[in-house]
């Protein structure tokens, strides 16, 4: 709802005018809105694809966008694809008509380390499986990831090399 200022004024045959304000109430209903996730859990790093859709009871043309709370700038469009990496977080759809009619909704996300396994038989014929995943703990209890693909990898080289200095493996 907005209150704009209005002036007429009426002129009649004989040329006298009289003018007359008014203060106008422009009602605008909000518009609705309904945004959904491909999934809303899943393994680090998470491809989601994000749609929305809207509806507004006065007709006006309706504007999107997403803020995926990551400090990325939020994305404009009524569909949309984000990857996530370890930890909660929450996506905020919102939809706005051009007249200060905006409603929003929230898409609450879960996404929990990868876990990489990898088996194999070393020289001797010994075989091992290492599996890595880790998680943190920092100073407000938060919970995040503390090791991704690429430390993992770092970690099971280590235990290659390690295999390897012991002739395990070649």
């Amino acid at each position: 709802m907005s209150r704009e200022p209005s002036t007429a004024t009426v002129t009649d045959p004989y040329g006298r005018t009289d003018t007359a304000r008014q203060v106008i109430t422009i009602l605008n209903q909000s518009p609705t809105l309904t945004a959904t996730a491909s999934t809303t859990r899943g393994k680090a790093p998470l491809l989601v694809t994000f749609t929305a859709s809207g509806s507004d009871a006065d007709g006006d043309a309706l504007a999107y966008s997403w803020n995926f709370g990551d400090g990325i700038p939020a994305v404009v469009g009524s569909t949309t694809t984000h990857t996530f990496a370890i930890g909660p977080s929450s996506v905020v759809a919102t939809v706005n008509d051009g007249h200060r009619g905006r409603s929003s909704a929230t898409i609450n996300m879960q996404v929990t380390p990868a876990t990489v396994e990898t088996t194999g038989t070393g020289s001797a014929g010994t075989g091992f499986t290492t599996t890595s995943a880790t998680s943190t703990t920092d100073r407000d209890a938060d919970s995040h990831g503390g090791c991704g693909l690429g430390q993992g990898l770092a970690v099971m080289a280590l235990g290659f090399a390690s295999l390897r200095a012991r002739g395990r493996i070649m």
